[in-house]
Formats: structure tokens, C-alpha cells, sequence
């Protein structure tokens, strides 16, 4: 069994998403932009990563992501060096990801027609509280804390 360095953090995508067809499955393209704080004086920087996401979520999320949106991921990390135009090196930090979710509102009503409604679930949805009385549940209060 071999070591696997694996990631999970949040990020702004900096280009829409690209979905490219591999064979029988999809892969969808992402860089997403990383920000963190560095030194004595915590200052800001930021750093780029690219995101890979095979299979057949590929699809459904190249609908969803767009530049700018801030998404979370997870999944196999790896640095990857190659030389620069410049003869030097450099590297790219890579993600293969198990799992990429939007963490941007989803819009109501508009936007893509095409979307299903994105209203989270209330309590409603699930036929409410119902009528019940205090024979009906399932535990006896304690004394007078009822």
C-alpha cells in the first residue's frame, strides 16, 4: 500500500470549468484560487491549484461552477515540478478530487431555467409536527421540568 497525500480545503475558481470527454468517462478542469495567511505579520497570499473531477459528476458540476464561485474539495494532492520558459523550476499543486461541492447560495428562480428549485428542505416538507398529544411521545418527562 502506497502513502497518499490528500487535501481538503476551500477556494474561488478562477476560470470557468472546462469538462472534457477521456474515453468512456468525463473529467472536469478547475483552478481554483487558495488563500492563506504567511510570516510574522500573517501576511495574505495566494495560491493556485489545479482540480481534477472524473466520472460522471463531472457533468452535473460543469453546469454548476462558474469563475468566482467559491467551492469546497477533497481529495489526492501531489506537487508537481516542471521547467519554466525561463529554465527554471517550478511547480503546480494538483488535486485529484473525490469530492468537489459548491458552497455558493443557490439562486431562486433565477439564473438557468434548466436548474431544479435549490429551496432547502423545512421541516414542512416532511409533513410537520402533526397532531399528537403527550401520550403519543415516545419518552416521559421528569417530574415537573415538563
Amino acid at each position: 500500500m502506497s502513502d497518499v497525500s490528500t487535501w481538503t480545503g476551500t477556494g474561488r475558481i478562477g476560470a470557468d470549468p472546462e469538462l472534457k470527454n477521456a474515453g468512456q468517462s468525463q473529467v472536469l478542469k478547475l483552478r481554483i484560487a487558495v488563500s492563506h495567511y504567511r510570516g510574522p505579520n500573517k501576511d495574505r497570499e495566494t495560491s493556485w491549484m489545479n482540480v481534477e473531477l472524473w466520472g460522471r459528476r463531472a457533468e452535473p458540476l460543469s453546469r454548476l461552477l462558474r469563475k468566482g464561485g467559491r467551492v469546497a474539495v477533497s481529495g489526492e494532492f501531489s506537487l508537481r515540478e516542471y521547467e519554466k520558459r525561463d529554465g527554471g523550476r517550478g511547480y503546480s499543486a494538483e488535486v485529484r478530487a473525490d469530492r468537489i461541492e459548491p458552497m455558493d447560495p443557490k439562486p431562486e428562480g433565477g439564473g438557468n431555467s434548466s436548474r431544479q428549485s435549490t429551496r432547502s428542505p423545512s421541516f414542512d416538507d416532511f409533513g410537520g409536527a402533526g397532531d399528537f398529544g403527550d401520550d403519543d411521545i415516545p419518552f416521559r418527562p421528569l417530574g415537573d421540568v415538563w
